[in-house]
């Protein structure tokens, strides 16, 4: 814990040099409180959350920082520092490049995107949703007239993160993982272009996939080990009135066998601060649905107004009916205090359940954030 506090303590000092002043805001002190129930009872933990960030120049470049960290006072070893993003962003002409370590949002969706394959989670509490975490990568932005083409290495892999909370398979397998700093190298192109109110993009993946996969079976534990990857993505949305229409997908090789997923659905804004979400996955394999909420039907809700933020979903299995849900609010109390609230569930028949995913279990976050 102490070696923790002194890291982000010194980072802390960096930051708030009078060299380069600090840009935004930081997120200095959020105490989390977690609880998780499930059939073997509940149990209950306690984080002190960290979000520094700075933007700077160095040697006529820009260069962003953004530290957070997950620390867990009552199990140290259950806590996580993460360095979402330490990059510098040189431009020549029309390509902008971007060295460090940092993060990659391909795809539409936040829970189950085929396309957002390529970054690390820090999972938790919560099966559909992990914490993404930096990694060192490379990349370079070409934009064109007739489009945008995006090209990244992530030459040195980060292993994925357990945080104690989100520990089993449905089955009540311990979850485990053999992978450790750069065990799989992989790389993306992705080319966007819009016409009119229709934004289009292609990708190309080959490496790993990142996302929450079905672990493997062993004597006394599941390994989550990520499957080798080859996949070709799309992403389409078209704004039409009151409406966004959106699909995803992608086809390739997952662990050396054909696959295919896809995403399709409408956002309607039914007021300025208010839309209503409807959409249905898609998977034409069985190993599909070791991957969370793969094949079911969800509905939503967001709501984005000056001082409150909401946003519920629910997810439908079609075929055992289980669902999972989803519920999230920020309120703004004032200008340097937030409310914060978080909850994830399920219900239905757990044996219906792919054995070896990820089991999500019902946990409630109840957040205090400071900002200063």
């Amino acid at each position: 814990m102490s070696r923790w506090l002194v890291v982000l303590t010194l980072l802390a000092g960096l930051l708030s040099g009078e060299r380069v002043p600090l840009s935004g805001q930081a997120n200095l002190l959020a105490a989390d409180g977690v609880l998780v129930s499930g059939e073997d009872g509940s149990e209950s933990a306690m984080y002190l959350r960290t979000r520094i960030g700075h933007r700077g120049s160095a040697f006529h470049q820009t260069f962003d920082l953004l530290v957070s960290g997950w620390l867990r006072p009552d199990d140290p070893s259950e806590s996580l520092v993460n360095l979402e993003d330490a990059t510098i962003r040189p431009v020549w002409g029309p390509v902008e490049f971007r060295f460090g370590a940092g993060d990659l949002a391909w795809g539409i969706s936040e829970t189950r995107s085929p396309v957002d394959v390529l970054v690390s989670r820090a999972w938790l509490w919560d099966a559909g949703r992990g914490v993404r975490l930096g990694q060192p990568l490379v990349e370079a932005n070409l934009f064109l007239p007739w489009g945008d083409l995006a090209v990244v290495a992530f030459p040195f892999t980060r292993p994925v993160h357990f945080g104690g909370l989100l520990s089993e398979t449905w089955t009540g397998a311990t979850l485990a993982t053999r992978e450790s700093w750069g065990d799989h190298a992989g790389w993306g192109a992705r080319f966007a272009r819009a016409f009119g109110p229709v934004d289009l993009a292609i990708s190309y993946v080959d490496g790993s996939d990142r996302s929450p996969v079905g672990a493997v079976p062993e004597v006394g534990a599941a390994m989550l080990e990520p499957p080798s990857l080859e996949q070709a993505g799309y992403e389409v949305q078209w704004a039409t009135g009151p409406f966004l229409l959106y699909s995803e997908g992608a086809w390739g090789q997952r662990g050396g066998h054909g696959e295919g997923r896809a995403n399709v659905g409408v956002e309607w804004f039914a007021a300025p601060y208010l839309s209503l979400v409807l959409e249905q996955g898609f998977a034409t394999r069985e190993p599909g649905d070791r991957i969370p909420l793969a094949r079911d039907l969800i509905v939503g809700s967001r709501l984005i107004a000056e001082r409150l933020r909401a946003n519920v979903e629910m997810a439908i299995d079609p075929r055992s009916g289980n669902r999972h849900w989803l519920a999230s609010a920020r309120w703004l109390a004032s200008e340097v205090v937030s409310l914060e609230s978080e909850w994830v569930g399920w219900s239905g028949d757990a044996t219906r359940e792919p054995p070896f995913a990820l089991r999500q279990r019902n946990a409630l976050r109840v957040s205090l954030v400071a900002y200063f």
